[in-house]
C-alpha cells in the first residue's frame, strides 16, 4: 500500500517541502529562547543596563512570534496537504475495489471494507505527513543538541547518547508486540463497527422480521473483542510510556548528578588554589 501511494505524494512533494522546512525552522529557533532566558537572568543579577535588558526581551517576543507564525503555517499546509492526498489515495483505492470481480465483492461486508479502507488510508497519509517529516525534523534536532552538548560538556553528550540508544532499544524490542496489538484492535473496530452499521442497514429486514433482539444480541461478542482488545492495546502503551519515563528520570538523575559532580570539582578546585596561595 505504501508503494501505491508514492504517486500521490509526489504530486504534492512541494507542499510536504514546505511543512518540513517550516516545522524546522521553527522547532530551531525554539532553541533559542532558554539560552536567551538564562542570559536574562544573569544580567538581572549582576544589574546590567536596562537597555540591553529591554533588547533581549524585545528579541524573545520577536521568536515566539515568529516560531509561532512557522509552526501555525506548517500545521495549515499540512493539513490541506493531508486531507488532499488522503481524498486521492480513497479514490484510488474504491475505483481499484470496483474493478474486482462481483463474486467477490458480494462476499465482502461493505461497512467493514469501507471502515478498513479509510482506515489504512489515514494511517499511511498520517505516517507520512507527521510521522516521517516529525522523525527527519527530530533527527536534526538531535544531532544538534548533540553538538551543543559537546561543546558544553562530553560528558553530558555521553549521558544523551547512552539515553538515546536505550529508547531506540525500547522501540525495537515492543515494535512488533505493538504493531500486533494494534491490527487486532483495528480489526475488532472493524468488525464492530459493521454489524453497528447493519442495525441501520437492514433496519427494514429487521423490523418487517420483529428479530430486532436478534440483531443487537449480535454486537455483544462484538463489542467484548472490542473491549478486550482495547484493554490489551492500552495496557501495551501503557507499558511502554513506563519503560519511556523510566529512561528519561534515569537520564535526568545522570545529568543533575553530572552537574553537582562538576560543581562540586570547581569548588575543590578553588578551595585547593585558594589554599596553596
Amino acid at each position: 500500500m505504501f508503494n501505491r501511494c508514492k504517486k500521490n505524494f509526489g504530486a504534492h512533494k512541494i507542499g510536504l517541502a514546505i511543512v518540513f522546512f517550516a516545522s524546522l525552522l521553527g522547532t530551531l529557533l525554539g532553541l533559542i529562547p532558554p539560552y536567551l532566558t538564562g542570559s536574562l537572568i544573569t544580567d538581572i543579577s549582576r544589574m546590567e543596563k536596562i537597555q540591553i535588558i529591554s533588547n533581549k526581551c524585545l528579541i524573545l517576543i520577536l521568536l515566539f512570534f515568529l516560531s509561532q507564525l512557522l509552526n501555525i503555517s506548517s500545521g495549515i499546509v499540512g493539513t490541506k496537504v493531508g486531507t488532499e492526498i488522503a481524498k486521492e489515495y480513497n479514490c484510488e483505492i474504491i475505483f481499484h475495489v470496483q474493478s474486482l470481480s462481483y463474486l467477490f465483492l458480494q462476499q465482502q461486508n461493505k461497512a467493514a471494507l469501507n471502515q478498513a479502507i479509510n482506515q489504512d488510508a489515514n494511517t499511511i497519509v498520517g505516517f507520512y505527513v507527521n510521522v516521517l517529516i516529525n522523525v527527519l525534523r527530530q533527527g536534526i534536532l538531535f544531532i544538534v543538541l548533540l553538538i551543543v552538548c559537546y561543546v558544553i560538556s562530553p560528558e553530558m553528550s555521553a549521558i544523551l547518547i547512552i539515553s538515546t540508544l536505550l529508547y531506540v532499544a525500547i522501540y525495537i524490542s515492543t515494535k512488533r508486540i505493538l504493531l500486533q496489538k494494534r491490527r487486532k484492535l483495528r480489526n475488532t473496530e472493524n468488525d464492530f463497527f459493521a454489524k453497528l452499521f447493519e442495525q441501520l442497514e437492514y433496519d427494514y429486514f429487521i423490523k418487517s422480521n420483529a428479530i430486532e433482539n436478534a440483531f443487537r444480541q449480535r454486537l455483544n461478542p462484538a463489542f467484548d473483542k472490542l473491549l478486550h482488545a482495547r484493554v490489551e492495546d492500552s495496557t501495551t502503551r501503557l507499558l511502554i510510556s513506563f519503560a519511556q519515563g523510566a529512561t528519561t528520570t534515569f537520564t535526568q538523575c545522570a545529568v543533575i548528578l553530572l552537574g553537582g559532580l562538576a560543581s562540586f570539582r570547581r569548588k575543590s578546585y578553588y578551595r585547593y588554589s585558594a589554599d596553596f596561595f
